[in-house]
Order: C-alpha cells, then structure tokens, then sequence
C-alpha cells in the first residue's frame, strides 16, 4: 500500500476511538482467544471508519495499537478490501 499524505489523511492527524467504541471493541475481543485478537482487525477497522468516516492512517494506526499487531497488517488488509474507503468519500 503506499500512502501519500493529505490535509485530511496523515498521521499528524490524532484518532481515538469514543468510550462508546471502546465498549463495542472490548466485547468483539471476548470472542477471540488472547493470542488472536489480531483476528479482529476487519470489524475494528470497520467500526474505526464508521466513526471517522472513512479509513485513515491514524485508524488504521490505532487498530494496530489496539491489536497488538504491526500497522503493516492492518494497511495490507484496508487496502485489500474495497469496503475500507481509504480516502474521504462525498
């Protein structure tokens, strides 16, 4: 994936999720063993784009962090699925 920075998609740019999506995330992870909540990543993603309206780096750097796993993964599988808008849409 390569990644070019814009007004509205760069990694100066801070995302959280809301305390609200945090409750969504912490009861997707129960159903995934501990050593693979990595498993999670699409429906995360999912909800991270939800909240910010499409799929930015600092999402998908922020389900990295949350999932333990490298952010690389997280940006193989937004650029693979044609669901994750990677850029702003409307």
């Amino acid at each position: 994936m390569s990644h070019r920075n814009t007004a509205d998609n760069n990694v100066e740019i801070p995302f959280k999720f809301t305390p609200q999506n945090e409750a969504v995330i912490a009861e997707l992870l129960k159903r995934y063993p501990p050593q693979y909540k990595k498993a999670a990543v699409m429906p995360v993603l999912d909800l991270g784009q939800r909240q910010h309206g499409f799929t930015s780096i600092s999402v998908m750097n922020e389900v990295a962090r949350i999932l333990e796993m490298p952010p690389m993964r997280v940006y193989e599988v937004a650029s693979f699925y044609t669901m994750y808008n990677r850029t702003p849409v409307g």
